[in-house]
């Protein structure tokens, strides 16, 4: 059976479409294409990549075209049984895949009409528009494709019930391996805080490195920051900061890099300013910072603090509070015993219970449930 995995702006190796979804499938016997910019490969662990090469020296809107254009065309060539993507950009193409015959799945990682207000808020007639396509598109989706996969219990409530599959982001278990192979004990590590994942402001940067300029001058702590700025104007303003001086800026890492990185810290940060499709989300990043043994500092988000208080494994702030930041990363430096404590609570709750294996088991059952037409697309082509 032929599966073919669809984005135009997550990068090839993405940890949810590559690493878990299109891995497992592969793993169990599916012919799986992955159409993505830039793949490094042309095949990778059972896994076929079709390449979008896009003019970078072109405009957005060129860009954009250029990239629909492509994915439309490769995805039609590959005759798939099953197409399943992974931005709400492409609902138009799954509608008219699906009217061809093809069974599509739309993998909704985020709630895309209320991320379109968060992230222009500099520009509301901008955003709004956008709120309104995405919900426009969303709604013609429910009613046509064939299944949602979603990542959170509230994006899934938003989708038909009958049609709609939980499937989270909880760490892969080679990973929670490769922490437990590379283990340092707590008392052992630096005293450095870590951030990984898109830095920008509704992710509270702002406010960490302005908590960090509040802790007291004798205290030993650093932060290892962990990614690429989103503007990139934005590093350059946080560097005239005086909280700048405690920062050790990496820049992008891959997965082995972070893993390093991440085994050597004290706590994860995690301190998403509260918007609406912030509030609903379960970042996959809780979970990791989890698998490496980190206790966490994040925001105080009802979800977030319910994992956080039934498992003891952080502390919850307002994301918004500068000093009950700097107030929360002083207790964990201050209490290594808790915060150790902290540590293996959330570490022994990935292995037992917030990994990918239960996920996995949910996107087999939903690829095993599929029946397919009795002519194939190929088959009515010919």
């Amino acid at each position: 059976m032929r599966v073919v995995h669809l984005s135009t702006i997550h990068q090839a190796l993405d940890i949810r479409i590559f690493m878990k979804e299109c891995r497992t499938l592969a793993a169990f016997g599916y012919d799986v294409h992955l159409i993505v910019q830039n793949p490094p490969v042309s095949q990778k662990e059972g896994v076929k990549f079709w390449s979008l090469d896009i003019d970078l020296s072109a405009g957005k809107f060129k860009q954009f075209c250029q990239r629909y254009t492509q994915i439309c065309k490769i995805a039609w060539q590959l005759n798939a049984n099953i197409y399943h993507f992974h931005d709400p950009e492409l609902i138009l193409l799954g509608l008219f895949l699906k009217l061809k015959g093809a069974y599509v799945i739309y993998d909704v990682h985020e709630d895309a009409p209320r991320e379109a207000i968060s992230l222009n808020k500099k520009k509301p007639i901008w955003g709004y528009t956008k709120y309104f396509v995405f919900w426009l598109l969303e709604t013609f989706a429910k009613r046509l494709l064939d299944a949602f996969v979603c990542v959170t219990l509230s994006i899934k409530s938003k989708f038909p019930t009958k049609k709609s599959w939980l499937i989270q982001n909880f760490p892969l278990e080679e990973e929670i391996q490769a922490y437990s192979q590379s283990f340092i004990d707590y008392p052992e590590r630096h005293h450095k805080l870590i951030y990984v994942g898109g830095i920008t402001e509704i992710r509270g940067i702002t406010e960490i490195i302005e908590a960090l300029s509040q802790l007291p001058c004798d205290t030993d702590c650093q932060l290892l920051l962990l990614g690429t700025f989103s503007p990139l104007f934005l590093r350059f303003e946080l560097e005239k900061h005086n909280g700048w001086k405690r920062v050790e800026y990496m820049g992008w890492c891959d997965r082995n890099n972070m893993i390093q990185h991440m085994r050597l810290a004290r706590a994860g940060l995690v301190l998403f300013h509260p918007e609406v499709d912030h509030r609903d989300a379960i970042p996959n990043k809780l979970f990791e910072y989890m698998a490496a043994g980190l206790p966490i500092i994040a925001s105080d988000f009802p979800k977030w603090q319910q994992i956080i208080h039934e498992l003891n494994c952080g502390l919850v702030v307002n994301p918004l509070d500068p000093m009950a930041i700097a107030s929360a990363i002083q207790y964990i430096l201050d209490h290594p015993k808790v915060a150790q404590e902290m540590g293996e609570n959330g570490r022994n709750a990935v292995i037992k219970k917030f990994n990918w294996s239960n996920d996995a088991r949910n996107l087999l059952k939903l690829y095993n449930s599929i029946e397919l037409p009795k002519k194939s697309l190929v088959e009515r082509q010919k």
